[in-house]
């Protein structure tokens, strides 16, 4: 789903006080004909505010079923939400003033699983939904029964895919399982290969592939485990010691650094970290295989 637009009511009115506050307070210092002019510019300012129209768009994949769109009323109209509906860019029609609008995919000559967009301008105080999304969304049906690592390219075979949905390439590091990538699916119930390079750290590493749907259940492909003997990465200064600019690490390596609450700052991918636009204090850095700590002097 995108939303391109929104303003609330509360944005409305905070917008319009303050507006009006800066209109009184300079009232006595300025010509009558620019107060004119600036009380213009505020009423057309929030003429625009009030009727300007917020669009959303629920991309999706053709069922050749119904799909329920909850359609509040306005916060302050009081009218239904939705002003109009467009179905893959072109205008479709129905019944608007009901709390529940319907949109009918019978006789539609699509095919089964192709993508499509719903596209709905509405009243900005108020935010159409699916109410059924089972309908509409596509599902992870797909098995993967093969994930293989040739050199360091991660392949893996699927079948029974319904749906164009991603794949998640997980990589276990740092105690915890990380996307390092994201991989299109194809979306078709036929043998589909994949394939993407990856990166590895020292000593063990650890891939699988995930897919995940709208109903947040996801479906793992069994791990593949590889052992890298390149020698680990070193860093300087040294675990808890003092730094004062440069981190710097004996080999290339993706890194993180958090501060001493664990809130994470930044990361990347580099033989060197500057940190002179830290405060003083402690930090925590992850690298390679390894979780360290160091102080900013």
């Amino acid at each position: 789903m995108q939303v391109f637009f929104y303003i609330s009511a509360s944005t409305k009115q905070n917008f319009a006080y303050h507006v009006l506050l800066l209109l009184h307070l300079s009232q006595r210092k300025r010509p009558k004909f620019q107060m004119i002019r600036l009380s213009l510019f505020v009423v057309s300012i929030l003429f625009f505010i009030k009727n300007t129209t917020a669009q959303t768009e629920f991309y999706g994949i053709f069922k050749n079923e119904s799909v329920y769109i909850l359609n509040p009323k306005d916060t302050i109209s009081k009218k239904y939400c939705i002003d109009s509906i467009f179905f893959n860019r072109k205008p479709y029609k129905t019944d608007l003033k009901s709390d529940r609008v319907t949109v009918d995919f019978s006789g539609k000559n699509i095919m089964e699983n192709k993508a499509v967009v719903i596209e709905i301008y509405h009243k900005p105080d108020c935010l159409p939904m699916i109410l059924n999304p089972e309908s509409f969304y596509p599902k992870s049906t797909c098995e993967i029964p093969a994930v293989n690592l040739i050199t360091d390219t991660l392949v893996w075979k699927t079948i029974n895919e319904r749906g164009t949905l991603n794949f998640e390439i997980e990589q276990y590091r740092w105690n915890t399982w990380k996307t390092v990538a994201t991989v299109q699916g194809l979306g078709t119930p036929d043998t589909n290969t994949y394939k993407y390079n990856v990166e590895f750290h020292t000593g063990v590493n650890r891939f699988r592939v995930k897919q995940t749907d709208y109903s947040q259940v996801a479906r793992f492909s069994d791990e593949i485990i590889f052992t890298s003997s390149e020698p680990p990465v070193q860093f300087s200064p040294g675990d808890g010691e003092t730094v004062s600019r440069y981190i710097e690490f004996s080999a290339v390596t993706d890194y993180e650094v958090f501060d001493f609450y664990g809130e994470f700052l930044f990361s990347g991918r580099a033989n060197r970290i500057d940190v002179y636009a830290l405060n003083p204090g402690t930090y925590f850095l992850k690298f390679d295989n390894n979780m360290v700590s160091f102080i900013r002097r």
